[in-house]
């Protein structure tokens, strides 16, 4: 087993992206329709660039301009402050597929918490978006060989 350094060990990391996902979901419609250029987005059908075959559904995702390290709350903020300020059409974009703000969260901590508070719960309805939370306590083992 390969020994690697973790750096959100010493400062915990949030990754949170918007995404769009469906069978019938084609990226390139929604980017001209709403005029933003998606942080990754793919077809059902398309190949994986890394792993060689293909998607078996289409995705188009956004994420926050600002660092993985600011906390939840700022980058949930800066995300939805994004989302409303997109046309009209998201609405119906997100009635077609399925809609998500993902929260991915690392860190060696073994106690922590999010606090999503009432303006943010209201702005997360009105976008008709569902809020996953993917949580990962990683903690290195002290015997761990390098390869």
């Amino acid at each position: 087993m390969v020994s690697y350094t973790l750096d959100y060990e010493q400062q915990p990391t949030t990754v949170i992206t918007f995404r769009l996902t469906g069978d019938s979901l084609r990226p390139e419609i929604i980017t001209e329709t709403l005029g933003v250029i998606p942080f990754k987005a793919w077809a059902k059908g398309d190949v994986k660039k890394r792993a060689g075959n293909y998607y078996t559904f289409g995705c188009w995702s956004l994420i926050p301009t600002c660092s993985k390290y600011d906390p939840f709350e700022t980058q949930l903020n800066q995300l939805l402050d994004q989302l409303e300020a997109l046309p009209p059409a998201l609405h119906e974009f997100v009635k077609m597929f399925h809609a998500e703000i993902s929260v991915g969260y690392s860190s060696g901590e073994s106690n922590f918490g999010f606090t999503v508070d009432r303006r943010a719960i209201e702005r997360l309805y009105r976008l008709g978006v569902v809020l996953d939370f993917d949580i990962y306590t990683v903690h290195q083992d002290d015997d761990t060989e390098e390869a």
